[in-house]
């Protein structure tokens, strides 16, 4: 399966790269330089006279040159304004040469006027349909009153080969094209039923996840603004310390919220750029350093000054960040945090170690799921969302790189993000 998709996508281009509408141009180009080749192929082999020899080897040349600009250059609109004019004339033509509406000429008009007005819009439409209809019933009319005008072949043989050639072909290009639009609105269909879990999932988030420690704050608040003259200085610390904690895990969250929001749209934009590892990893450990002390955990680097990597670098810092937030999330207190990296032949591993609670199997294998919800409070009861590892994992992707974990209960986890090296 993977191999046929690979192959469609080197024909009409990646889903990514290419909309559907230019897959399918590509797809009409395509199969329309296949259909010449074989007519090229086909006239060798029969003999057939030299004029017809000689239009479908220009014919052929013309349309894989169509296809070459529509694949590699991306030049689109003018090429299929191109494309519906030659139709027409090779239907002119083969209508001549090819026994009139009893040949070719008769297959080639069926998605002639089913598929060129496709392709534009509005009163263009309207007039390409009366149009090609027009010529139709004119070539009709011509070859009714003047039946010995068209040229017939005097191989019955040849004459039928043509006309299955011919409508097995068109009939495969037709087909192709019903199969890019159907799979293409499934896809659509299908981001739209994930854009709507999202929407819930996200609304569910901040109704429940955000709520909470925005209430404590403000009740923190109102209470130092209600009651410091009556507190001595300690008890201030103490509930100024809270404050910080709540505002720094109320962050932390809206800045995932919206990372992740942006990811499930689509709207991310991947810009990369040669990263030193070490000072990203500091810069992570810095920021957490605060959460990090209130569990007198100690959080030790082992990293190479030179290494570095080939990655956005947002996305990055957002991984690692996570990573060291969940670890400090899930030890007890005066536990020791490992973050080291290393070099392998073309990537850099990144692991986050710590000794925690640890996760379960059952938990683990719903951990990147996005039909479930993986979330569990921490030593300190501090809440989650469920969402952290999976933004690291598609953030990874992004990257063209993965993320593997390993964890058992009551012993500890380790999390592994593997980044290719420097471009």
């Amino acid at each position: 399966m993977k191999k046929k998709k690979k192959f469609i996508d080197v024909i009409l281009g990646k889903e990514g790269e290419f909309s559907l509408q230019e897959r399918i141009y590509n797809s009409l180009f395509f199969i329309s330089a296949l259909l010449l080749v074989v007519f090229f192929i086909t006239d060798i082999l029969q003999e057939s006279d030299f004029k017809i020899y000689i239009a479908s080897l220009t014919g052929s040349i013309f349309f894989v040159s169509l296809y070459f600009l529509s694949r590699k250059l991306k030049i689109y609109k003018p090429l299929i304004h191109l494309f519906n004019f030659i139709i027409v004339v090779a239907f002119v033509y083969l209508w001549y040469y090819g026994g009139g509406l009893n040949g070719v000429a008769l297959i080639i008009m069926v998605p002639m006027l089913g598929v060129i007005p496709v392709f534009v819009s509005g009163f263009n439409r309207i007039f390409g349909v009366a149009f090609l209809t027009a010529i139709s019933i004119t070539l009709l009319i011509i070859e009714i009153h003047n039946p010995d005008f068209v040229q017939f072949t005097e191989h019955k043989q040849i004459f039928l080969i043509d006309k299955f050639v011919t409508a097995l072909l068109i009939s495969f290009s037709i087909l192709g094209v019903v199969f890019l639009i159907l799979h293409g609105y499934n896809k659509e269909h299908q981001k739209v039923v994930e854009l709507n879990k999202s929407k819930d999932k996200l609304l569910s988030i901040i109704a429940h996840d955000l709520k909470n420690p925005v209430g404590t704050l403000n009740k923190l608040t109102n209470l130092l603004l209600e009651r410091h003259d009556k507190f001595d200085s300690n008890r201030r610390a103490a509930i100024i310390s809270s404050m910080v904690e709540s505002t720094e895990g109320t962050y932390n969250l809206l800045e995932n919220l919206l990372m992740w929001a942006r990811s499930e749209s689509g709207n991310i934009e991947l810009k990369k750029e040669d990263i030193k590892v070490k000072e990203l990893i500091e810069n992570s450990v810095l920021l957490l350093k605060e959460s990090a002390n209130q569990k007198k955990l100690k959080i030790n680097l082992d990293v190479e000054e030179d290494l570095s990597i080939y990655a956005d670098r947002n996305m990055l810092d957002t991984i690692i960040r996570n990573l060291i937030s969940n670890s400090i999330k899930f030890s007890e207190e005066n536990q020791e945090i490992l973050v080291f990296a290393i070099q392998s032949i073309d990537e850099v591993e990144i692991t986050v170690k710590d000794y925690g609670i640890g996760m379960s199997k059952s938990f683990q294998e719903n951990l990147f799921s996005k039909e479930k919800t993986t979330s569990t409070r921490g030593t300190n009861e501090e809440s989650g969302t469920g969402f952290g590892l999976k933004l690291c994992k598609e953030f990874a992707r992004l990257n063209d790189g993965k993320i593997s974990v390993n964890s058992k209960e009551g012993v500890g986890t380790e999390i592994t993000v593997y980044i290719p090296k420097m471009s």
